[in-house]
């Protein structure tokens, strides 16, 4: 997880230092746990704090623009080619019953075609002309 010290002075913010529960959080995200939720985060991730981490998803006040802006600066960096390659970012909705997953409240879904209690996941893929397309990654957004 060395490649989290590039980005955090994104979680840092009039004093308040949010660098930790937001490793926690992509460590979680990417841990073993079948369901990814904060709570199940405790599992997987040493030393997690619940409600700190509860604190950071719903209110803390990063700029997720900024943080965007850095990952796509980043990516340009190590595989950008503007003559043979590009990134493609595509989001879609999970339509979801409950809210014990991260991000699930009433937005915007595309697959329902109105405003229903979902997940939506951003994805990033990259195509170029040697190797065709492979997937980057995958995230899911809380916001509405």
């Amino acid at each position: 997880m060395d490649f989290c010290e590039t980005y955090e002075p994104h979680f840092i913010w009039q004093g308040m230092l949010s660098v930790g529960h937001a490793r926690h959080y992509l460590s979680g995200l990417l841990g073993t746990q079948r369901r990814k939720n904060i709570e199940t985060f405790e599992k997987d991730v040493a030393g997690s704090d619940f409600n700190g981490m509860e604190q950071f998803v719903s209110s803390s006040p990063w700029c997720y623009q900024a943080l965007m802006d850095h990952v796509a600066s980043d990516a340009n960096e190590l595989h950008g080619d503007a003559h043979k390659a590009g990134l493609s970012m595509d989001e879609s909705s999970f339509l979801k019953k409950g809210h014990a997953a991260v991000g699930v409240r009433r937005q915007e879904s595309g697959r329902a075609g109105k405003i229903e209690n979902c997940q939506v996941g951003v994805f990033a893929g990259r195509a170029d002309v040697h190797h065709g397309f492979s997937a980057l990654s995958a995230g899911v957004l809380g916001g509405g």
